[in-house]
């Protein structure tokens, strides 16, 4: 449905009429037409950086829209986001990977970095975007700097830093569908050498689908975000920044599921659908659910960061320390239906619904010891990196009477211990020639312990395993503000184990599943034009995954599903990024893409729900299985684009400035699902937002605004 919104913006400092220019300064580059980044571990101007990303400032999150870790993927055409609950069940990937696994050891493809420190858990990201000053998302293999989490990308948000003075800002919206958000900070010194910044943000929205058995709302949540910085200066040469954080969050967001297709005749539990959904339109328009168990999620995230830097003279020496903890359970609705499917199953004896329960407590220790050189015609990073993670997980599905493989109940835990060694450096060997080189070698132990009290199993094992990976890249600049490359990445994820219900003594005997690796090339052109008005950057990629890891049938174990490495996968397009000043009021920023990203083997995949032989799916002795080699990977559309409008004017004789925003984006066809389930596709849409809003020419201490999200009802 589409939102409207009202949003007031309050800016206030000691000095009053000084704050907005500070405020909003520091989100800014040291120069109008120049972003710098950090991509390559060291602060340098994107259109310098050798690799293929998306850059997002604030002004940018603001006028699109984006206000959450899921809505990122609006203006980053090669990223899609969904969130499901839980780190299992939400998927970040890029350029169509991610990954493909219900087991909780398994890696993420895409990386996650908060102000430089890595999450532990990809679900820890999934949270409101408060204060952010600027995200980097880097597409392709990044695991030369950032190590195995990154084999598909890297997504790196950067907060806002302290202010030398006091200032502070208020932001608060609400919406017709029940969503209201208050975001505060205040900043300022407390000495000459130290500086501070405190953010507290609270989002509260009841959600958007209704669950007609209790009269709540699901998909909704209720989340606050504290975060403090202190940054220290007590010499010229030597900064510490200090930071931490706690989120909390409760609600279902991303665990009901609303039916929009039925195979007629299906049965739930005993429940035919007739009985187990009524009251619904099951329809591609229902968000309905008929539940008689609300779901609910909680989760709380603590983070400690410092990072201290001293200035060597040709070198910069830092330290990076990270700390972080995440806690999370959920209980959810398991047969989606508001029917007594416990008393139909036991005679009356017990009565209830199935239902699922989970808990996960992920913890993380890291640390990393980098080297940045000065400016020269050779420039250098390089580094340690350790990392300690460990994990604890409790599933219950059931009530316990249940006979069906639908059941489970099992403890889980599991360790990652990783060291590494990384460098890359920057040569410019000729006038217009640059040549980046990097290399990794890391070293992983990775541990787990399994009870799986339903089937008596208790099992364990450990591995180590080392692994090298590089890039070369080749610059050439034939005039300024045109940068072209070519380059070769070699990407890396590492070994693990299948830690689900689906884990069998024999399944483990098989010890971890092998690591996944990659090969991506890429040929991409950084120009701009105009006096730098205009930003076109281009990047054409093909990347091969080998050895790919996802969840599939075995036949030799049975018809559950386990994790292994099923394949190749390839993932091949074209990606643009642009920005357009067009004239001093007018502004533009646009993105697309265009994504083939293929199963190219893959013999033992799944059956989809009612596949039949004829359709390919083989039925023996020991379960169902199809051949899903050509069929595209799940979530990867083949088009995607994004374009978003500023226009900003001052209205005669009012001392007032307007400012106009519109954004629109297109996104083709998708299957989520990995065996290409036709009832799992979702029709190609587009969505287009609007927003106004009016602010003080002289001295902007507070703006209100008016924003409809989805200006077509788009469903």
């Amino acid at each position: 449905m589409n939102r409207i919104h009202l949003k007031l913006a309050l800016l206030s400092s000691a000095a009053l009429l000084a704050l907005p220019t500070l405020a909003l300064a520091q989100a800014a580059p040291a120069k109008s037409d120049e972003i710098v980044v950090t991509a390559q571990k060291r602060s340098e101007n994107v259109q310098s950086v050798p690799v293929s990303m998306t850059v997002v400032r604030t002004e940018q999150l603001t006028s699109a829209g984006v206000r959450n870790f899921q809505d990122l993927s609006n203006v980053a055409p090669s990223l899609t986001v969904t969130g499901g609950g839980t780190g299992q069940n939400s998927s970040v990937l890029m350029r169509g990977i991610g990954a493909q696994s219900f087991s909780y050891l398994t890696e993420p493809d895409v990386a996650i970095i908060i102000d430089d420190i890595p999450v532990a858990s990809q679900a820890q990201a999934f949270t409101n975007l408060s204060d952010v000053a600027q995200i980097e998302v880097l597409r392709g293999p990044q695991t030369t700097l950032f190590g195995k989490s990154a084999s598909a990308g890297l997504v790196s948000i950067t907060t806002q830093s302290p202010t030398k003075v006091f200032s502070g800002r208020i932001a608060a919206s609400a919406s017709d569908d029940g969503q209201e958000t208050v975001d505060a900070t205040v900043s300022g010194p407390i000495s000459d050498t130290l500086s501070y910044r405190l953010t507290a943000s609270l989002d509260d929205f009841r959600g958007n689908q209704k669950n007609i058995a209790t009269g709540h709302w699901l998909n909704g949540e209720n989340l606050y975000n504290l975060r403090g910085k202190l940054h220290w200066t007590p010499t010229s040469k030597l900064t510490v920044d200090l930071s931490g954080s706690y989120i909390n969050a409760w609600g279902s967001l991303g665990i009901p599921f609303a039916p929009v297709y039925v195979q007629p005749g299906t049965t739930l539990f005993g429940v035919t659908s007739t009985a187990g959904y009524a009251g619904l339109k099951i329809d591609r328009g229902n968000s309905s659910v008929n539940n008689d168990l609300d779901s609910t999620m909680n989760y709380a995230i603590g983070q400690a960061s410092v990072k201290i830097a001293y200035d060597a003279g040709p070198v910069t020496l830092m330290s990076i320390t990270g700390d972080s903890e995440y806690v999370t359970n959920s209980l959810n609705d398991f047969d989606g239906t508001a029917s007594n499917v416990v008393g139909i199953a036991t005679s009356g004896a017990l009565n209830g619904s199935q239902y699922q329960y989970f808990t996960e407590t992920t913890r993380q220790f890291s640390e990393e010891l980098r080297a940045v050189s000065g400016p020269g015609a050779f420039r250098y990073v390089g580094g340690l990196w350790y990392a300690n993670k460990t994990d604890y997980y409790n599933t219950i599905r059931g009530p316990f009477y249940s006979t069906n493989k639908a059941y489970a109940n099992y403890v889980a835990n599991d360790s990652s211990k990783q060291y590494a060694a990384y460098g890359q450096s920057e040569w410019d060997f000729a006038p217009k020639f640059t040549l980046v080189t990097g290399v990794r070698y890391g070293v992983e132990s990775i541990s787990f312990g399994l009870n799986n009290r339903a089937k008596s199993y208790l099992m364990g094992g450990s591995h180590t395993q080392g692994a090298a990976t590089g890039k070369v890249s080749l610059e050439y600049h034939p005039v300024d503000n045109i940068n072209l490359f070519a380059s070769y990445t070699r990407g890396y994820k590492g070994e693990t184990y299948d830690l689900s219900s689906s884990l069998t003594p024999a399944v483990a005997a098989l010890g971890p599943v092998k690591a996944e690796n990659s090969n991506n090339f890429e040929v991409g052109a950084k120009t701009q034009f105009f006096n730098r008005r205009l930003t076109v950057n281009v990047t054409i990629f093909d990347a091969d995954y080998y050895n790919f890891q996802a969840q599939t049938i075995l036949p030799t174990f049975g018809a559950g599903f386990i994790l292994a490495n099923v394949g190749q996968v390839e993932t091949r397009g074209v990606e643009l990024d642009g920005a357009w000043k067009a004239t001093s009021a007018l502004t533009f920023n646009f993105g697309g893409a265009y994504l083939d990203a293929v199963i190219k083997s893959f013999p033992d995949g799944q059956c989809y729900y009612t596949q039949t032989l004829a359709q390919g799916c083989i039925t023996n002795a020991l379960g169902s299985f199809t051949d899903l080699g050509g069929k595209s990977l799940p979530n990867a559309p083949k088009w995607k684009g994004n374009i978003d409008a500023t226009y900003t004017v001052t209205v005669p004789g009012t001392g007032f400035d307007a400012i106009l925003n519109g954004s629109a984006r297109y996104q083709s066809a998708v299957n989520f699902s990995l065996s290409s389930d036709p009832l799992m596709v979702q029709p190609a849409f587009g969505i287009f937002n609007l927003g106004a809003a009016v602010q003080p020419t002289e001295n902007a201490h507070y703006r209100i605004g008016l924003f409809v999200n989805n200006v077509f009802d788009t469903h």
